[in-house]
């Protein structure tokens, strides 16, 4: 069974996605609860599971630096919030909410895939209950396919290979968003830091301060197209990023950083020739605009501890 934690040094990239601290909606909370409705998706806890559950709360990265009486009591508020939701699957809709971030949701499931398979005796209520969590998380088939084959071999491995591949996508973040701002005259300094500020705050798009602010100021530097060109510019913007779900997930990005979450997309024509460019039905330009309210509301808890 490969555990996630990485005993021998920390990942840096990891440690930037949560301070040491708790606070009342820090994701670690939702990480937790989805280990713990993964423990009682069969209605028995076995030792096993809750081993597993305390490895990551002892040695994960993303609980580096949180006091056993912490994790104690995050484990009794994920088992209240279980109670109170009639059982596992009540449970989904909120973690989800409660983890905004592609890197989050990765870890999440694979953090419940792994306390379910613990045992190597995987029950068809936990078989259901890890399919209704990768739904709601809006994780790939694939992706849920690649975290399960992972358990067998370096699944540590495999979630730093995602991180970094989900934050190879800034580059093409930038550029959307510069789009964005050319066809609203908003290609300025100001502009840029804000949206600087917005990437730094989404552990997605973070990184090294000094590469995305090149990675930015690149995009909002290059040459921008006539106002009749701004759709061939997305459509050669979308046709360098192959994965359909990587494309989603960039206007669930944009869309996070328009009035509302990106609530209004039909009535703006920006989201309308994102829609197009990208080749998204109505259906997933609305999953994408609820996904957006989440991030929207997200950034000033995921940036820093309290």
């Amino acid at each position: 069974m490969g555990h996630l934690a990485r005993r021998n040094g920390v990942d840096k990239g990891s440690l930037q996605l949560m301070g040491g601290a708790l606070r009342t909606s820090d994701a670690r909370r939702f990480l937790v609860e989805a280990m713990v409705c993964a423990m009682n998706a069969d209605g028995v806890v076995k030792a096993s599971e809750l081993a597993v559950l305390r490895q990551h709360l002892a040695g994960h990265p993303l609980f580096l630096g949180v006091p056993a009486t912490v994790a104690d009591m995050m484990i009794t508020m994920a088992t209240d919030a279980l109670a109170c939701a009639g059982g596992p699957h009540g449970r989904v809709k909120a973690i989800a909410a409660g983890l905004p971030s592609r890197i989050h949701r990765l870890t999440a499931y694979a953090m419940a895939c792994e306390v379910a398979r613990s045992d190597d005796d995987v029950a068809s209520t936990e078989v259901a209950f890890l399919e209704h969590l990768r739904q709601h998380l809006r994780l790939s088939t694939a992706e849920g396919l690649d975290i399960m084959r992972a358990l067998e071999g370096r699944l540590g491995d495999y979630l730093e290979a995602r991180i970094a591949w989900i934050r190879g996508l800034v580059p093409a973040a930038a550029e959307l968003f510069a789009i964005r701002a050319h066809t609203r005259k908003t290609l300025d300094d100001a502009h840029l830091a804000h949206v600087r500020d917005f990437f730094q705050a989404l552990p997605d798009l973070t990184g090294d301060a000094d590469e995305i602010d090149g990675q930015l100021r690149a995009a909002f530097r290059k040459p921008q197209p006539d106002a009749i060109e701004v759709h061939d510019e997305l459509r050669a913007l979308a046709a360098t990023v192959t994965d359909a779900v990587d494309r989603w997930w960039l206007v669930v990005y944009v869309l996070a950083d328009e009035p509302g979450g990106g609530g209004g997309w039909r009535r703006g024509l920006f989201g309308c020739l994102v829609q197009n460019a990208f080749g998204l039905g109505e259906h997933d330009m609305d999953l994408a605009a609820a996904e957006a309210q989440l991030v929207a509301r997200a950034p000033s808890r995921l940036s820093s501890p309290a």
